[in-house]
Parts: C-alpha cells; sequence; structure tokens
C-alpha cells in the first residue's frame, strides 16, 4: 500500500515526512543492556517504529495571552499560506467542557501538508510518545485521508507558558491502517494465562511478533 503526502517543493525538499523508524529517539541509542528493559519489549519497538513523523515547516510561538479577560493560547508565525479557513485570533478555553480530563491550554497548528491513503484507509495522528517532547503534547485523533483533501491540521497542548516550535521539529506520528467493521464477543476459557510461555525468554518476538514496513 502506499501513502502520499502532497506539498510544494520547497517543503517536500526539506521537511519532508520521515518514517518513523529514520526518527528514533536518542535515548534509543544509549548503552542499555536489553534485557529486562524496554528494548526488550516489541510492542514498544512496533510503537515507535510504525508509521511517519510529521515535522513543523516553519517556525510557531504558542504565547499564553489574556483577551477581554479570557486566558487562552495565540499563534504567531511567518507561514504566508493563504488561509482558507478563519482561525480565532486566540484559542481559548471555551471549545472543550470544563472538566479536568480535557486540556485548556490547547492550539491548532496547521502543517504544510496534505495525506492520501488508498479507499478504504484512515490515519491515525497522535503525539510521538516515546519522542523527547515535553513541552506539548498533541491530542489524538483519526482523520479519513482517503476522502479529507485539506491540508492535515494538529491540536496541541502545550505546557509551557511561551511555546516555540521550529522548523524540522517533529509535531505529530502518523500510521494508516484500513477501516473496517468490527463486531466483539466474550469468549470463556478455564485457564487464560499461559505459564510455560513465561518462563521463555522473548517468547512474543520469537513465536508471535509479525514484522511491520513503513518506508
Amino acid at each position: 500500500m502506499k501513502i502520499e503526502f502532497i506539498t510544494d517543493r520547497e517543503t517536500a525538499k526539506y521537511f519532508s515526512p520521515i518514517p518513523a523508524s529514520a526518527s528514533m529517539p536518542d535515548w534509543y541509542n544509549s548503552n542499555i543492556e536489553p534485557r529486562d528493559t524496554i528494548y526488550s519489549c516489541p510492542p514498544v519497538m512496533d510503537f515507535i517504529n510504525s508509521g511517519y513523523m510529521i515535522r513543523s515547516t516553519y517556525e510557531y510561538d504558542v504565547d499564553e495571552k489574556i483577551k477581554d479577560f479570557v486566558k487562552g493560547r495565540e499563534i504567531s508565525s511567518v507561514n504566508t499560506r493563504p488561509q482558507i479557513r478563519k482561525h480565532p485570533s486566540i484559542y481559548t478555553n471555551t471549545a472543550f467542557p470544563k472538566t479536568k480530563i480535557i486540556p485548556k491550554s490547547y492550539a491548532r497548528i496547521e502543517t504544510d501538508f496534505v495525506i492520501k491513503t488508498p479507499p478504504g484507509y484512515s490515519c491515525m495522528i497522535f503525539h510521538p510518545h516515546y519522542q523527547d517532547i515535553t513541552n506539548f503534547t498533541v491530542l489524538p485523533g483519526i482523520i479519513d485521508t482517503d476522502k479529507h483533501d485539506y491540508v492535515l491540521s494538529v491540536v496541541i497542548e502545550a505546557h509551557v507558558k511561551n511555546l516555540k516550535i521550529s522548523p524540522g521539529d517533529i509535531l505529530a506520528q502518523v500510521v494508516p491502517f484500513k477501516r473496517d467493521p468490527w463486531t466483539s464477543q466474550v469468549n470463556l476459557v478455564d485457564n487464560i494465562s499461559s505459564h510455560v510461555l513465561q518462563y521463555i525468554t522473548g517468547a512474543y518476538k520469537k513465536l508471535f511478533h509479525a514484522k511491520k514496513e513503513f518506508k
């Protein structure tokens, strides 16, 4: 299958999305004994290596501001691309219910990429959790990229008062998947655990793991 990232020539030259496997976090290259560490966990490694990394094309300043006695986030950038949709001058707390779970300090950043997937395929957009990105978090979502024809937007929660995102910084991780209808059922067994496999070092990797490939 093929995923397309559509953009202009200059953006493609310098800031094309890259396979997640080509953007391994710095800590991965440190000298840590693999046994009994995260290195020996194939599900984590699969997550780190899945999909593609979307990078920022411009510099963005996302600053905490107060407008009309309401605190929010204001974005400034030299991005001159015509805005097809009107953006608010400041992102306030009113877009989400006032709960302790939903982040209040959020803003939306438009990337410079339209993503196209084959019919029946969508993309999960989420924060690159194992990268060392702590000054903001991407709110996860799913986009039907086989139908959506506008540039990808990411919604972020800023964790610092004055957030700066530089050109080339990773914004989000994108993983394509096929949309299939699902049903669920619960099956009963006498013993849910397989005690024998727990004593085989690397049992999951040796017996169950399947290769995933993103280029």
